[in-house]
């Protein structure tokens, strides 16, 4: 379980010690020894030793790293910098850190023997007993030896980012270390809401600030992209995904570029059911993109097969001869009498005061109207006398 957060009235007082400097031969084993630490209270400590820093060639494992006193063999030339963390009563301690050199130091270095020195550089190294940082030097802690050989100031070792304070971009900035690179995604953000301090990648983003978008990353190069089976659609991934999740949290239409058939195909998303009319796949004609029911209309254009194919009728379309203008309905096709339709059931028949008579509607009426008929001369009244 992680520690607990301390604030600085409740910050148990450790005092802890990794040993003194060390300067040795390859191949020597050299000794670690935090015996002379002191946990508060009466709390048991333990011990956690590990490298910060090794030569590139060295293979050397620390023989116990839970054990107050422990060792490791030096076997390759170079620096190393040991850091012991103690725990007790449920707290973890800073670290301390101890350096050993390996090999012969450089000739430049040798007036001053720092094996068996203890405590930190900083002792002495403050600018008054011995030289101290650089008016350059970036803004770090005193602790000398998480970056510094006890051989020489230089070459660093390494940068420990344990140490630095301040902001990233104090050194990231392009001149003291390197910066963004040309293709970085636009931010303003410090280095650290993304990377860590051990490497830049993989970069662990907490996303950039909002209208920046998201391909300038997720472009396939800078970050992942699309896969190749994703959905043709625009680039604006936040119509569909979350900022912590690929996972889709609502489909939104709006992004889509490809035809509905392209996902609704009964594979990627729903399709047609096994009862839906014969038709093109052309859903957007009849669906709306908010819902697949109800539909918003029928468009026949895209309707395959017969026109019986598809649903019983009440009635025919485009209104009825008592609309008063075109019916829409080619009566040339039928072969019937007017009646068979114009009965009252199917569509309009005669009305209550129309004349009594036998005679078939289009005597005395045309297919466009009901209104306006005239007789012919030749409608038998059926109220006449012979």
């Amino acid at each position: 379980m992680p520690m607990p957060r301390l604030t600085p009235a409740a910050e148990p007082q450790f005092e802890v010690t990794a040993g003194n400097v060390q300067i040795v031969a390859v191949g020597d084993t050299v000794a670690l020894d935090g015996a002379a630490t002191m946990t508060p209270g009466d709390a048991n400590p333990t011990f956690h030793w590990s490298f910060t820093a090794a030569p590139a060639n060295s293979l050397a494992r620390i023989a116990d790293p839970s054990a107050a006193q422990t060792s490791f063999v030096a076997d390759a030339s170079g620096n190393y910098i040991v850091q012991l963390i103690v725990t007790a009563g449920g707290y973890s301690s800073q670290r301390a850190l101890v350096s050993v050199f390996a090999g012969t130091p450089p000739v430049t270095v040798q007036a001053f023997d720092h094996t068996g020195i203890a405590g930190n550089c900083w002792t002495c190294h403050n600018g008054a007993i011995a030289p101290g940082s650089t008016p350059n030097h970036i803004t770090t802690t005193a602790t000398c030896e998480a970056c510094h050989s006890v051989v020489g100031w230089k070459p660093v070792i390494l940068v420990d980012h344990g140490e630095a304070l301040g902001a990233c971009t104090l050194c990231h900035n392009g001149t003291a270390a390197r910066g963004k690179p040309a293709n970085h995604a636009p931010t303003t953000e410090e280095c650290d809401v993304c990377h860590t301090r051990i490497a830049w990648l993989p970069g662990a983003s907490d996303h950039p600030p909002a209208g920046i978008p998201c391909q300038s990353c997720h472009n396939g190069t800078n970050a992942t992209g699309k896969p190749a089976n994703h959905v043709s659609s625009s680039d604006d991934c936040t119509l569909c995904h979350a900022v912590n999740t690929w996972t889709v949290s609502v489909f939104d239409h709006r992004g889509v570029t490809g035809s509905c058939v392209t996902c609704h195909n009964g594979s990627i998303a729903t399709g047609k059911p096994a009862a839906h009319i014969p038709s093109t796949d052309l859903c957007e004609a009849c669906h709306s993109t908010i819902s697949i029911v109800p539909v918003s209309r029928v468009d026949h254009t895209q309707v395959l097969g017969a026109c019986d194919s598809t649903v019983v009728w009440d009635s025919a379309s485009g209104g009825s001869p008592g609309s008063g203008g075109s019916t829409g309905f080619n009566h040339a096709v039928i072969v019937d009498g007017c009646v068979m339709c114009h009965n009252g059931l199917l569509v309009p028949g005669k009305p209550a005061d129309h004349p009594p008579t036998s005679d078939e509607c289009n005597q005395c009426h045309t297919t466009q109207s009901f209104d306006g008929g005239e007789e012919d001369g030749e409608c038998n009244d059926d109220d006449d006398d012979d």
